[in-house]
Formats: C-alpha cells, structure tokens, sequence
C-alpha cells in the first residue's frame, strides 16, 4: 500500500515539474488531465474554500480583462495556463495543508542533489 506521505511527495514534485519543466508543459494532455482533477476537487472541496479560490479567480479575471482591453489580443492558451497554475497550487495547499513546506524541502533536496551530479562531472571531466 502507498503511504500518504509518498502521495504528498510525489504530488508536489508533479507540481513542480509542471511549473517549470518543458516536457510537461508542451504536452496538452497533461494540461487536460490536470483540468479534470482541478474541476473534480473544486467540486468536491467545502463551500468556504470554493468562495475564495472564486473570489481569487474573479480577481485574476479582472487584471486579465484589462490586458485585453488595453491590448486589444486574447492569448487563450496564456489565460488557461494561469488559471490551471493557480488551480493546482491551490490543489496542492488543499491536499497537503501543513506538510507542505516539508515536501517542498524533500523536493528541492532531491533537485540539488541530481543537479551536483550534473555539475561534479562538468567540472571534473569537462571534455567528455
């Protein structure tokens, strides 16, 4: 059986890897699965924290309205990928609560150590 603890990790590193690494963000079906889960939790998740993450989106909306007043263009797919980011970090704040700064610090770890790996053989075998 999974732990919960290795759901939360794995969760937050999927989290981290579509923010910022390009094989997940070039792939649409990614985002298409992440819309499913965000529309699912949202509609699963109680009332009180429905109203703000609205309240939240109604803002952004706003700000991205006066883009497109101001700028007369209506990048849809920019819209969508920032209503999907703010979504799943909501998401992930959601599911993880108090032990996110922890599985943030496991991540970081591991990053740092696949990135000196990366670096001790750049730095010490440079021609290879």
């Amino acid at each position: 059986m999974i732990k919960k603890q290795t759901i939360g990790f794995y969760l937050l590193l999927f989290f981290v890897s579509v923010s910022g690494i390009n094989f997940f963000m070039i792939k649409p079906l990614w985002n298409i699965y992440l819309i499913i889960l965000l529309f699912i939790t949202i509609l699963i998740s109680p009332k009180k924290e429905n109203s703000f993450i609205a309240y939240y989106l109604i803002f952004i909306s706003l700000i991205f309205f006066g883009q497109i007043m101001k700028f007369s263009f209506f990048p849809i797919v920019t819209y969508a990928g920032e209503y999907i980011k703010i979504l799943l970090a909501f998401l992930l704040v959601r599911t993880l609560k108090y032990r996110l700064v922890y599985f943030y610090v496991k991540v970081l770890y591991v990053f740092s150590v696949i990135s000196l790996i990366f670096y001790f053989s750049i730095t010490f075998f440079p021609g290879v």
